[in-house]
């Protein structure tokens, strides 16, 4: 009786599509990421030493009052975040034109 009521609350105010597309989000959020850090930044990486320079950028820090404020980091999730941008504008101008 309680999983028929349940199913029935369920299915009134679309929670099984809100959990579908947090599903479908989180993977596709995993595949822009994979997209982004295998295929796209290793093009950032390219130059004459096989030391990844992405990775060292990473590690620059500042000091302030003590205070170590991690910038390389920043700027890393910054690019990435620029990236996924340009991504999402071009399935979205492209799906638009299709329209």
């Amino acid at each position: 009786m309680v999983f028929k009521e349940f199913t029935e609350i369920v299915m009134k105010n679309s929670i099984t599509f809100g959990i579908s597309v947090a599903v479908i989000s989180g993977f596709v959020n995993e595949l822009l990421f994979s997209f982004i850090n295998d295929i796209i930044l290793p093009f950032f990486d390219r130059d004459d030493n096989s030391d990844p320079d992405i990775n060292k950028l990473r590690h620059i820090v500042f000091s302030f009052n003590g205070i170590n404020v991690r910038v390389g980091s920043f700027v890393i999730s910054l690019i990435r975040f620029s990236i996924l941008l340009i991504i999402l504008f071009v399935i979205t101008f492209i799906l638009l034109k299709m329209k």
